[in-house]
């Protein structure tokens, strides 16, 4: 038998996104030396490092994961691109690394609490497990089993999987399942219940994690927890009684509050004589006479930095997301082999990618060769689910 190739849930996801960026990345195994935009992905990986480090197995949790940042971020100098509300409209603003993820991690304790409820079973729990090819009918072994023939290895890892104690199963256990974490320049869930990687990770975890002994053989993952943290500045925009996010009060705002809330009648003349006022004046005056001035209702009330989104799956989703890593990894074949063509798929994203140089030099025909030897180094995309491989997501213990 030939060694059945390696394929990861996000390489899933860059085929079908650019089958050619895809190529340079897991067939030739290239990366840019110097990457562009690289911030934005090192600050999602850190935040996993710092949680991995804080949910220790059981229900003990481990170093403040503000702490874990400062330790690993420490030495990062740059910025990363975030997007806030400046009165109803979304603008891009450049945020300091290493002092957003400090306060982001410090209200994510305060939010959560360390979830008391979430017994760990693991954190960045690696798998292995062979896909059968869809195509081959399941053969009879000299023992009488149904085995099938593999197409494709696929690895990954479980950012976490806990028993949740405030929810039991239908044998009175806790509820079994995974937690994704998310780091989001804004947070948006509609696409989540078709997401791929719940599905897949349902599916092949609960396989996983019985046989490593971590659950019982008639225990299955329940569903996956998307963990999600918006990849900006903590909201602070005053709110109403009814907790509504508010915009900044203009002029109009404090003397409807003046008129208002004092007892005398005013007419438009004294409206008129208001406007002429200074803002600082008439804001000091309506604080002093009518408490908070809010303005208008903000349109974008997504000023959570942080949410949890349960998504379930039945046993008919995940055995249909099985046909479907079979039937892409027979695709991936034919094109890793040059049966069929390796496709590009250019949108309004491109100049995010990483190989953006690289295609737009292939387009006009330039000298490829030369600007991989010069620009680009060679890297295993698969290096973490290697035998033997060490964790990155865990922080050596040496201290280091």
């Amino acid at each position: 038998m030939t060694e059945l190739p390696l394929l990861r849930q996000s390489e899933r996801a860059a085929f079908k996104r650019c089958q050619w960026a895809w190529y340079q990345s897991y067939v030739l195994g290239l990366q840019p030396i110097i990457e562009k935009h690289m911030e934005l992905a090192e600050f999602g990986t850190l935040v996993h490092v710092c949680l991995a480090e804080y949910y220790l197995p059981g229900i003990q949790r481990g170093p403040h994961p503000a702490e874990t940042w400062q330790r690993v971020a420490g030495e990062v100098r740059t910025k990363v691109r975030t997007e806030a509300s400046n009165d109803d409209e979304l603008v891009a603003k450049w945020e300091d690394f290493y002092t957003l993820g400090t306060e982001l991690l410090v209200a994510y304790e305060l939010q959560y609490q360390g979830d008391p409820h979430w017994d760990v079973i693991d954190a960045e729990r690696r798998f292995s497990v062979l896909i059968p090819d869809v195509r081959v009918p399941r053969l009879k072994s000299a023992k009488g089993r149904r085995v099938y023939t593999p197409i494709v290895r696929l690895v990954g890892t479980i950012d976490l999987c806990f028993r949740d104690l405030n929810q039991e199963d239908n044998k009175h256990r806790p509820l079994v399942k995974m937690v994704d974490h998310k780091t989001m320049t804004r947070i948006e869930t509609a696409h989540l219940t078709l997401d791929e990687q719940p599905s897949t990770y349902i599916a092949v975890g609960t396989h996983a994690l019985q046989a490593q002994g971590l659950i019982e053989k008639d225990q299955v993952i329940a569903g996956m927890e998307w963990n999600i943290i918006k990849r900006a500045k903590l909201d602070t925009r005053p709110r109403d009684e009814r907790g509504m996010a508010r915009n900044k009060p203009t002029k109009k705002h404090y003397i409807d509050a003046l008129t208002s809330c004092l007892d005398t009648d005013y007419v438009e003349s004294d409206r008129t004589d208001l406007m002429k006022w200074k803002l600082d004046a008439l804001e000091h005056e309506a604080l002093l006479y009518c408490g908070p001035v809010y303005g208008d209702v903000s349109a974008d009330q997504s000023g959570q930095n942080f949410l949890r989104y349960f998504v379930p799956r039945t046993a008919k989703e995940r055995q249909r997301q099985i046909v479907r890593i079979s039937e892409e990894a027979r695709v991936m074949d034919d094109v890793r082999a040059g049966r069929l063509p390796v496709l590009k798929t250019p949108t309004h994203q491109c100049p995010y990618c990483k190989y953006f140089d690289l295609c737009e030099l292939d387009e006009s025909g330039g000298d490829v060769d030369y600007f991989i030897e010069t620009t680009m180094k060679k890297h295993d995309p698969y290096e973490d689910h290697r035998e033997g491989a060490s964790n990155s997501k865990f922080l050596p213990k040496d201290g280091g």
